[in-house]
């Protein structure tokens, strides 16, 4: 929300934000990535969070060491929205040299972060596909939720499944190309 504020501000007084040039720090394009890719990560979480809760009741509780593994994937999370953001950061003021690509913003909407922390998320996607599979195993021996639980894995791992397409596209890949492949 205080990002979201301040580049509503950056509207108002483009050099001003209540006395302070904000913008020799976070320059507006910094803080408009940012906003778009917390809510991605936000929407993403409540997403993840929400379908491990739901495997959960749908197998009868927690397999041995769910907890830890959920806890590892959130901290998974926080390096990689941390990371990417401070990467974004690095990389508009130019202190990456040639690994902006990589560890800095790849600069296409909606894919933002760096490629590593792009591979990072989609294992971490992974992981909580596995988390969720072992989850709801048990389930699967009801044949009254054998249906929807196969319907419930399949639409948790259309999640890393769609996101794959965004790597099939580099640096100096044409912009006709990304354009399709950035909206899968």
């Amino acid at each position: 929300a205080l990002i979201g504020g301040a580049v509503a501000h950056y509207r108002a007084e483009p050099g001003d934000f209540y006395g302070f040039d904000l913008s020799a720090w976070l320059p507006s394009n910094l803080l408009r990535g940012w906003h778009l890719q917390l809510a991605i990560f936000w929407i993403a979480t409540s997403y993840v969070a929400g379908a491990l809760f739901v495997a959960s009741t749908l197998g009868g509780g927690d397999p041995k060491g769910q907890r830890t593994l959920a806890h590892v994937l959130f901290g998974a999370l926080v390096v990689v929205v941390v990371g990417s953001l401070l990467g974004q950061w690095a990389g508009i003021r130019n202190l990456l040299g040639d690994l902006w690509f990589w560890i800095g913003n790849q600069g296409w909407e909606y894919l933002e972060i760096g490629r590593f922390w792009q591979i990072l998320l989609t294992a971490g996607l992974l992981f909580w596909f596995w988390l969720v599979f072992r989850a709801v195993r048990p389930a699967r021996a009801n044949p009254d939720l054998k249906p929807f639980v196969t319907f419930f894995l399949i639409a948790a791992f259309a999640i890393p499944f769609f996101y794959l397409p965004a790597f099939f596209f580099g640096d100096r890949t044409h912009f006709s190309i990304v354009d399709v492949w950035r909206f899968w």
